[in-house]
């Protein structure tokens, strides 16, 4: 649990150290700072409450009021030299245990000097104090908080991975029964037409060869698409969209609006032209752009105020996997920080950025994980829908190119290997394309997964540089607290 053990003696100061205690919980929560009076509950043995919370304190507070150290009992004896005094017990136990120990200085206090206080406890005087004065108790107390920053963090859980996002789902298995029972229809439903197609006339070519060749067309022409733009292009979209993930939804709408004014525009042009075929084909399509122009809006507010609730409540824990988009979003959010701290860094900070570090190598292990996946699981995993689409395409391909074969044999009673071979070619060439398309796919992953692996690798490693230089002890030290996240505005 760790935190500040607030030491006091009591007396008719008892209630600066109660606002003394209110202060730092408000600051630190209440779990981290213990004074007795306020922590242990009725019922509680306070010798056992005392040592287990001053075991496992970070920083021991000993308040020094006015005659502190001769202030002395009913028998006259002072209490420093009874060895079952308490306030003289704690002290001697945190400094046998190496635990940070301050001396406050409570209005106008002198701090004591080594002969004057018992041999156990005389290095508190060797300890720099901190006094906490009533004339400037505002100042005082940013300077202990700032202080106590630098060594005890306020109690912090990360965002669960996934809050404020959708859930990614997948289809899962139901998706493949689907598309084999969808597959199967296809192929019977095909063969019994070309069973009962005794009408064709003889000479014409089948309207299915027809429709085979411009959907193998149609396949060459996305395999050749896959081809220019993974050849030519990959470097210029890598960079494009390293820019595009690394901002904020704000700014990324600042710099793009004017694009979708433009397309908004042209949508709107094309629901007016529309009405020369008839008002209502016009005003169908002006509902839609008016439904995708709220529902991108919609979006867009959502996804700010998400931004604004990661930034706040920061850090969030990286899904698993995790995507390039959300890896460097979480990378540019730790950059922007480090951006605005000052050295030295408080312990929160400290923990929450190497917490983050951490992620982000769990995160890049996952990548590396995912990139060893095989084709087949890749598909199924990644892209489900795509694959389904594919496998029905090239189904329907083999049943519209076989149905005519089919019907020429019926027709004429006999194989015709001739019309055989179209089919053969058909199906062949459909999963040619079909199949290069998926490896250039899958290959396109490979070569984003190692370019991410590196990227992240290297800004990780700046990062943590950053960090460590930023907790280096600086030549002056702060005299105000560390703003909160909710302070701080992430910059655009």
């Amino acid at each position: 649990m760790g935190g500040i053990f607030v030491n006091y003696r009591r007396g008719h100061h008892s209630e600066r150290v109660g606002e003394l205690h209110d202060r730092l919980a408000r600051h630190f929560g209440q779990e981290q700072v213990f004074l007795d009076a306020a922590s242990i509950t009725a019922g509680d043995r306070y010798p056992d409450a005392l040592l287990d919370r001053l075991t496992d304190c970070e920083v021991l507070l000993v308040v020094i009021h006015a005659g502190w150290a001769d202030e002395r009992g009913e028998t006259g004896v002072r209490r420093l030299d009874l060895e079952g005094d308490w306030v003289r017990r704690e002290i001697e136990l945190a400094l046998g245990f190496g635990t940070t120990v301050v001396p406050i200085l409570l209005d106008g206090a002198t701090a004591p000097r080594p002969e004057d206080l018992p041999e156990g406890m005389r290095d508190l005087a060797h300890r720099q104090a901190q006094p906490l004065r009533a004339s400037a108790w505002s100042a005082d107390m940013q300077q202990l908080t700032a202080m106590l920053e630098r060594r005890v963090t306020r109690t912090w859980h990360p965002i669960p991975s996934g809050h404020g996002d959708r859930a990614c789902s997948r289809p899962g298995r139901w998706l493949g029964f689907v598309t084999a029972l969808s597959a199967l229809a296809l192929v019977l439903t095909k063969l019994g037409f070309a069973m009962d197609d005794t009408g064709r006339r003889p000479g014409v070519m089948p309207i299915g060869f027809a429709a085979v060749g411009w959907s193998v067309l149609v396949m060459c022409g996305l395999l050749a698409a896959g081809l220019v733009v993974h050849g030519l292009f990959r470097l210029s979209i890598q960079a494009w969209e390293r820019e595009l993930h690394s901002v904020s939804h704000e700014t990324l709408v600042r710099r793009t609006y004017p694009a979708a004014v433009a397309l908004v525009l042209v949508a709107l042009l094309g629901a007016f032209r529309a009405s020369e075929h008839g008002i209502l084909l016009s005003g169908a399509l002006l509902v839609v752009v008016v439904l995708a122009v709220v529902r991108t809006a919609a979006a867009s507010i959502q996804a700010t105020k998400r931004d604004e609730d990661q930034w706040v409540r920061w850090p969030q824990a990286l899904p698993t996997p995790a995507s390039r988009q959300v890896l460097r979003r979480a990378i540019a959010r730790l950059d922007a920080r480090t951006r605005l701290w000052s050295s030295p860094l408080t312990r929160e900070q400290r923990e929450k950025a190497h917490w983050v570090l951490d992620d982000i190598d769990r995160a890049l292990a996952g990548l590396a994980e995912q990139a060893k996946r095989p084709r087949l699981t890749w598909l199924t995993q990644d892209h489900p829908w795509l694959f389904s689409l594919y496998v029905l395409w090239v189904t329907l391909n083999v049943a519209l190119s076989t149905a005519p074969a089919l019907s020429s044999g019926v027709m004429s009673g006999a194989v015709n290997w001739h019309a055989c071979a179209l089919p053969s070619v058909a199906a062949l060439l459909s999963f040619v394309l079909a199949g290069g398309t998926m490896e250039l796919g899958h290959r396109r992953h490979l070569w984003q997964c190692r370019s991410m692996l590196a990227e992240a690798a290297e800004q990780r490693q700046m990062l943590a540089k950053c960090v460590a230089a930023l907790s280096s002890p600086a030549r002056v030290k702060p005299s105000v607290p560390a703003p909160r996240p909710e302070e701080l505005k992430e910059p655009t």
